[in-house]
């Protein structure tokens, strides 16, 4: 794939996320915004059983949403868009299909779960 299809399947991508982001927001079980999430993901709060997962919910689609914007902005600024944040290696080409806003190869992102579990 080209940079230019990679930017159109980026483009649709976060159209999306910014939907369900919007939608999430309006849902009863989420109370907070996604500015709010945003601010509060390191911080210590108590919520309600409900509330918690709501918002954990609503704070994943954030992170993919800075996600596909940093993917956006490597293609738009010619940087190493596909290649692993972390290792520096190019990412296979089925995970950038299936993720084409991933940062990070299959192996730097397996390590990295194992070292926040």
């Amino acid at each position: 794939m080209i940079n230019q299809d990679w930017k159109k399947q980026l483009e649709d991508e976060l159209k999306t996320t910014n939907e369900e982001i919007k939608f999430l927001e309006k849902s009863e079980d989420y109370r907070e915004t996604a500015e709010e999430i945003t601010n509060e993901l390191d911080e210590d709060f108590t919520e309600s059983e409900d509330e918690i997962v709501g918002n954990q919910q609503l704070a994943d689609w954030i992170q993919r949403k800075h996600q596909i914007v940093n993917a956006l902005e490597k293609i738009e600024s010619g940087k190493n868009f596909g290649n692993c944040e972390n290792c520096g290696l190019e990412i296979n080409a089925r995970r950038l299909k299936l993720m084409p806003y991933t940062p990070y190869c299959v192996s730097c992102q397996t390590k990295l779960e194992k070292q926040v579990s």
